[in-house]
């Protein structure tokens, strides 16, 4: 069960997005920087380039569907087998990374960084994977 608070904190992570993306969204609508049709099958067919902030809420949410995914299933199946102790750090380790690849990518967007917390989350994915392997199997 050690790892249902890191699991929650990354839904709420999620969920925050999530609630970023939509407030967002209605007040480009509002402004008038966006048509409400996009949204329809999302595609611009304005003569204005869509606001980056638009693109890059809209990208970093779907990039929160995809990546943590494999960290969800991991966490179940450490639950599911009874070795969530040994996954622990790593799935803590994958919630800071991922919490940080938000703040880099929602708030100052520097490439370099946003790449690096990146691929530290992928190596807490590597880890998780290899402890459970370990735990597991071997």
């Amino acid at each position: 069960m050690q790892l249902v608070l890191p699991m929650m904190i990354l839904v709420f992570l999620t969920v925050l997005c999530l609630v970023v993306m939509v407030v967002s969204r209605i007040y480009a609508v509002r402004r008038g920087e966006v048509k409400a049709g996009y949204y329809k099958l999302y595609e611009n067919k304005s003569d204005k380039p869509l606001p980056d902030y638009i693109v890059r809420i809209g990208r970093h949410y779907q990039n929160l569907m995809e990546l943590p995914l494999v960290f969800y299933v991991l966490c179940l199946v450490a639950m599911q087998f009874g070795v969530s102790e040994h996954v622990e750090f790593w799935a803590w380790f994958f919630v800071v990374t991922r919490v940080l690849h938000s703040a880099i990518h929602l708030l100052w967007n520097h490439v370099l960084y946003r790449m690096l917390s990146f691929a530290l989350g992928c190596i807490a994915i590597i880890g998780m994977s290899v402890k459970l392997i370990d735990n597991i199997y071997l």
